[in-house]
Formats: C-alpha cells, structure tokens, sequence
C-alpha cells in the first residue's frame, strides 16, 4: 500500500487545505484509474514528492510541481508535467468524490493543458446549468477587445517574450472557440501579466516627433482608463447579487437587503478611494507629459497589492457559499488590463 497516494475522505481533507494555500504535489498515472498515484503535501515540495512517487509506482511517469484550489478548479503549477494529465486527474478525482476542474499550468503559469465543466453527477456543466455560459462569453469578448491592442505589437515577433504572448493569445483563441470561456479568460489573465511585465516592443522613435499625435495618444490612453475602470462597479455587482442570492436561499435569516447594503456602503468606498488614487495618478502623468503613465502603473501596482489585503475582500472571498475569488479579480484584473495598456 502507498504511504504517499491519497484517495477518499483523506484526499477530500487535503484538497480542502489547497484551497487555503498552495500544496506540492506529484502525480503518476497508472495502467487503470484505481492505480493512479496522486500525492499531495503542504510541506514537501513538488520535486521531493516525485521522488517519492516514483519509487512508489515503479514509473518514471510523474509530474510534479505546486497546486492550488481556486474555486472549482484544480489549479497545477508543473515543474514537470504529463500529456493528457488533466483529463486524468479530474476522472481520478470525481471517482473519489472530489467534482473539480482541472488546470494544467507551466512553471511560468501559461495554461498547457485543461478539463473544464461536467462536475454534477448528471453530466450537466456547471456553467451551463447556471446560466452562465452567456455571461463568461461576453466577459471574454470584453477582455478580447481590451487586450488586442497591446498583443498587436507582439504578433510577427521572434523574441521570447514576444512569442510567447503570441502563443497564449492563439491559445486564449482557440478556447474561446471551443466555447471553453473559463479557460480562455484564464489565459487572458495570464496574458495581461505577460503584457505588463514586457511593456511595449522596442521601435525607432523618429527624430522629431509629431507632438500632436503623442498628445492625441495620451488621450486616447486617458480615455481608456476612465472606461475601464468605470466598468468596475458594475462587474463587482454581478458578484454581489450572486452573494446575496444564495443567502436569500440559504440563510434568508441574516437579512439579506441588510446585508447587502452594508457590503455595497464597503465596496462603494473602496472603489472611490481607488479612483481617486488612480486619477490622481493620471493628472500626474498628463501634467508631466508621460505618455507611458509611469505614475499610473506605479499606483495600479500598489493597489493591487493593497486589494488583496484589504478586510472587506477578504471578508468577501471567503463567504462560503459563492466562488469568492472574483471579488478580488474584479480589481486585480482591471488593474492589470490598465497596466498592459499604459505600454501599448
């Protein structure tokens, strides 16, 4: 019998610590489901538990790396990964009464492979059964507008940055193709970071340039961080109302119209104290004739640290009875669709 396998209640126990914070993990399929050997630990690393399993399972078939839960997904960072692993994995973890989606993701976190939907035991996806397959399209056409104008730039590039953009906006693409929405707004976030971190492509600048059009171009950024953030209220609402929706059905006796105005009274502050910052940055950056927003992105920076702290979304992350994860995405996501565009 494997000391490192897990299956069962044991496996549902650690799972629920992965959603609290990242686990190592290894994984080694077998000849049949019931062999898989899937390890999971909060101390051991990725790499440590490899060896392990591997020693276990007489094969030299194993991925390993960190993982996390985020919602319903099952989310791999591998140092080391598999062909076809997700498939595998959320079969092995529905047989042990764990229904999650499974994400494969490199060690730069760039989605290689997924398995995403059908959790219910009738087969029915989730998303679908929700009424939300709707709603995930035209959140990821949104994004898709948003971020075309910064790939642009990259696409036709050799460098390694460049291409490798290239690669995750064809793959969010092709998702989003397959109706699979989720997974493509995943490689949309991925890519907004890829985007901030590498900034525009390098170009010649002409020797004298045309003052107009860079002054038209600070505007046209202005009216771009205006827009976007203005559409923040009403992403954070749609959160809102689910909260409030399952507390309707389930705990109708905490006063929901209570809580629901207390919560927007908290969000509403935060969102104008956020604002504010961010306007004040751009009055800066207009003042100082900084078509790159260098204050800009220097105050996103800060208030993404700061959101992910921040008692009210904390609070509201851990509510217990809707996927708390989008309260804090609504603003980091924003923040970091406003980063890649300072640069484009």
């Amino acid at each position: 019998m494997s000391t490192l396998a897990l299956s069962g209640p044991e496996l549902k126990k650690t799972i629920a610590i992965a959603r609290k914070k990242p686990l190592g993990f290894a994984f080694s399929p077998g000849s049949k489901d019931s062999e898989h050997i899937l390890a999971l630990d909060r101390r051991k690393s990725g790499e440590m538990l490899g060896r392990g399993v591997k020693k276990e399972s007489g094969s030299s078939r194993v991925a390993h790396g960190s993982c996390e839960v985020v919602g319903k997904e099952l989310r791999l960072t591998c140092d080391r990964t598999l062909s076809g692993m997700a498939k595998k994995l959320k079969k092995f973890l529905k047989a042990n009464k764990v229904p999650l989606n499974v994400v494969v993701l490199d060690a730069d976190g760039t989605e290689i492979e997924s398995d995403i939907g059908d959790l219910d035991e009738d087969g029915t996806d989730d998303a679908a059964q929700a009424g939300d397959a709707e709603a995930l399209a035209a959140r990821w056409l949104a994004v898709r507008d948003r971020l075309a104008a910064a790939v642009d730039p990259h696409l036709g590039r050799t460098d390694g940055t460049s291409a490798k953009i290239a690669a995750v906006w064809d793959l969010a693409g092709t998702k989003a193709g397959a109706g699979e929405y989720t997974a493509a707004l995943q490689c949309a976030a991925a890519l907004a970071k890829l985007l901030a971190a590498a900034g525009k492509p390098e170009k010649l600048a002409p020797e004298n340039p045309d003052t107009g059009e860079i002054a038209m171009d600070i505007t046209r950024k202005r009216a771009f961080l205006v827009t976007r953030w203005k559409q923040v209220p009403g992403e954070i609402k749609v959160e809102i109302d689910a909260l409030i929706g399952a507390v309707e059905a389930r705990l109708p006796y905490e006063r929901p119209a209570e809580l629901r105005g207390a919560i927007n009274a908290r969000v509403s502050d935060l969102i104008r104290d956020m604002v504010g910052q961010i306007n004040d940055a751009v009055d800066r950056s207009v003042s100082d004739g900084d078509g790159q927003y260098g204050a800009v992105a220097r105050v996103a920076a800060t208030l993404k640290s700061e959101i992910r702290c921040n008692e009210v979304v904390q609070a509201l992350r851990q509510n217990g009875l809707v996927d708390g994860d989008r309260f804090e995405t609504v603003f980091t996501d924003a923040l970091d669709e406003i980063s890649a565009a300072l640069t484009a």
